[in-house]
């Protein structure tokens, strides 16, 4: 089983790029090896997230991820199947700038993270998530930290800890008082959690 984790040309930011975890070391999304990336591929729109498409593997099965306007469409490829299969999944909201394939409730079948950013210079990221299963999506529940928040204020990094199967959000605290970035650096740690057809990230 192979997870994928490719960045989008133009839209990474240095500081802020999603990494995954493996035997806890973490890789910077931009610096995966060609050996444990494998075959992928994408192309950069423009901000608004037209023609912005991104290819993730999982099992030998290619899916390509593409942001059209409120929806985020997946086209799958899998060996020896002549048609591809596709979804459209509506509520897509943000730029989005990164994405990773992974398998966190361990069910042998894929979620997508599409991580995306606020637009301007509010820097507020979040993850559009879907569970995949037989060809189909099923949307993945997360809910976003509010500006008030205490110590909040944006500039998130997301990365996939495979080995303790989490999805985990950092952010640097901002002091309420001053509104300046301070030196210390949250954490929440979420894992994905199944009822049936509903799915949902909690901390």
């Amino acid at each position: 089983m192979r997870y994928v984790l490719v960045p989008l040309a133009g839209f990474v930011m240095a500081c802020n790029s999603p990494v995954t975890k493996h035997n806890d070391q973490q890789t910077p999304a931009q610096g995966v090896p060609p050996a444990a990336a494998g075959d992928s591929s994408w192309s950069s729109g423009t901000p608004d997230n037209e023609n912005v498409t991104q290819k993730l593997t999982f099992n030998r099965e290619d899916y390509t991820i593409k942001a059209m306007g409120t929806r985020l469409a997946v086209v799958i490829t899998a060996p020896g199947k002549q048609l591809p299969d596709s979804v459209s999944q509506p509520g897509f909201t943000g730029i989005l700038y990164n994405a990773a394939i992974a398998d966190l409730d361990h069910d042998h079948q894929p979620e997508i993270y599409a991580f995306t950013r606020s637009g301007g210079q509010d820097n507020y990221r979040s993850v559009f998530a879907l569970a995949m299963r037989s060809g189909r999506s099923y949307p993945i529940k997360f809910t976003d930290l509010s500006p008030a928040t205490n110590g909040y204020a944006g500039q998130d990094t997301f990365y996939i800890d495979n080995a303790q199967r989490r999805l985990v959000r950092q952010y640097p605290v901002t002091d309420s008082s001053s509104k300046r970035v301070t030196n210390a650096t949250r954490t929440i740690k979420y894992s994905l959690v199944r009822n049936g057809d509903m799915y949902e990230l909690k901390p």
